[in-house]
This record gives C-alpha cells, sequence and structure tokens, in this order.
C-alpha cells in the first residue's frame, strides 16, 4: 500500500520549523523593531500629560536595542524664563511586545 500526500504531523513539524527560521532571520535583520513614529506619537503624550500647556520636542530612537519592547526617547521642554531647555530621557512602546504607553528608564550598573 503507498501512500499518498503528508500526515498532519509532518506538516506541523515544517510548518515549526519554518517559524523557528523566520524568527531567527526576522530578529537578525530588525524586522518589527522600527517603530520610531509609533514611539514619538506616545513621547508627545506622555509629554502633554506630564507638561500640560508647554511645548514639546520630542526625538526617538529607530530601534529598540535592548530587545524589551521599548524605544529611547528625548523629550525636551522649553522653560518659562527662555533658559536651558529641561530634557528627560523616557523608553515609550514601540508598537511590538505587547508593551504600551512611556516609562522612566530604569538605571543598570556598569561592572567595569
Amino acid at each position: 500500500m503507498k501512500r499518498r500526500g503528508a500526515s498532519l504531523v509532518e506538516i506541523m513539524i515544517v510548518v515549526a520549523i519554518v517559524g523557528i527560521l523566520a524568527a531567527i532571520v526576522g530578529g537578525g535583520l530588525g524586522v518589527g523593531c522600527n517603530h520610531k513614529d509609533e514611539a514619538e506619537a506616545q513621547a508627545r503624550e506622555w509629554a502633554g500629560a506630564m507638561y500640560p500647556g508647554k511645548q514639546a520636542n520630542v526625538v526617538c530612537v529607530k530601534k529598540d536595542s535592548d530587545g524589551d519592547g521599548y524605544v529611547s526617547c528625548t523629550v525636551s521642554v522649553a522653560s518659562e524664563s527662555g533658559a536651558t531647555p529641561q530634557m528627560v530621557g523616557i523608553e515609550c512602546a514601540s508598537g511590538w511586545g505587547g508593551n504600551e504607553g512611556c516609562r522612566v528608564p530604569k538605571m543598570k550598573a556598569n561592572a567595569n
């Protein structure tokens, strides 16, 4: 008796292997990590809540450098007296990984 086609188990194994390879290749290329616009929009929303009525300039990096789903952003808020603007470093969700909103980053100790 000759068998025609593939069994469900064989198809599931092939799909799993392809999925693992896609995750490896996608991670190496940085696919899914370039959500600068989304992070900047969330940073502007955060700045509006933290500094109501003040104009904030927001700049975010393009990629999540540590893989935690947050992109580093700098918020610059003009002072009323015209002195040097106040600058705050925050991290905002980059649109993947299930994270939302912005947070003040945790400080990491350097063991060098």
